[in-house]
């Protein structure tokens, strides 16, 4: 171990065995006690106790009835105004669009937006774990007026 001018610490790891146990084992605590008591490095999380708890994106399967090729740039432009949406995936074959969310946004938001922008209806799609099949939940009921 070898402390420079400016208080940086540099450690020498030099494992004897069988040579000097009393001064290998000093040297393993004097090691503990620095890597115990030095600030967090910066640009890291905070890995101490009682921090607050990372916010959990929302991810959502859409199933959209009327999406083939002509309509996928309006319906990603659409995606790509809203705000809210960190990123989606969008199949055609199987008329699904795949859509992760942060929590301040709600599916219900995001389906009327997605209608308003490009006049194409969504419905959730969701799996029923027990039965192994795919439910799907309309959400909002559209009315033209």
């Amino acid at each position: 171990m070898l402390i420079t001018s400016n208080n940086r610490v540099i450690f020498f790891v030099a494992r004897m065995r069988n040579k000097n146990e009393s001064l290998y084992r000093r040297s393993s605590e004097i090691t503990e006690i620095l890597r115990s008591s030095a600030p967090p490095a910066y640009n890291t999380r905070n890995r101490m106790k009682g921090s607050q708890p990372l916010k959990k994106h929302h991810l959502f399967l859409l199933f959209i009835e009327n999406l083939n090729k002509e309509n996928q740039v309006t319906l990603e432009n659409a995606l790509l105004k809203i705000r809210g949406i960190i990123s989606f995936l969008v199949d055609i074959e199987l008329r699904r669009c795949t859509i992760r969310i942060c929590p301040k946004l709600t599916i219900n938001q995001v389906i009327e937006r997605l209608y308003v922008k490009s006049s194409l209806k969504a419905v959730v799609v969701t799996r029923d774990f027990q039965e192994g099949t795919e439910v799907w939940n309309q959400i909002i009921t559209i009315c033209l007026v």
